[in-house]
């Protein structure tokens, strides 16, 4: 695992040496900077879209992957999934109006693209169970 962490490293390095001969140092200097701010700007909207992404992931593998899971297993992995997700649901329709309403939110935005990113990979990506 940390090779791979180097290997990426050094393939940074590489591609960041070949745009600054392209662009100038100047150019992509500042523009690893706005990226890494706005990254950084970004990362609330992304934490709150991957727990939906998760959610949605495991309910389309569930669903897809049912016949080859023990019934018994699959209830209860699917009943798991609907109590979390609605109970999460539930409680940020509830902070939204009830809980300070001028405290600085999340968009829904993050909720619903998590939420289709996590069906477009789980029935994509996880398909089959068994392989």
């Amino acid at each position: 695992v940390l090779s791979g962490y180097f290997y990426g490293y050094i393939c940074t390095q590489i591609f960041g040496g070949w745009l600054e001969t392209r662009l100038g140092g100047k150019v992509v200097m500042g523009g690893s900077q706005l990226l890494g701010a706005l990254f950084t700007l970004l990362t609330p909207v992304a934490a709150r879209g991957g727990v939906y992404a998760l959610l949605a992931g495991h309910l389309a593998n569930v669903l897809t992957n049912y016949t080859e899971m023990q019934e018994t297993f699959g209830i209860a992995r699917l009943a798991l999934i609907l109590i979390i997700t609605s109970a999460d649901v539930g409680f940020s329709i509830w902070r939204r109006y009830n809980d300070h309403p001028k405290d600085t939110r999340v968009s829904f935005l993050a909720h619903l693209f998590g939420l289709l990113a996590g069906l477009t990979i789980g029935l994509l990506i996880l398909r089959n169970f068994e392989q």
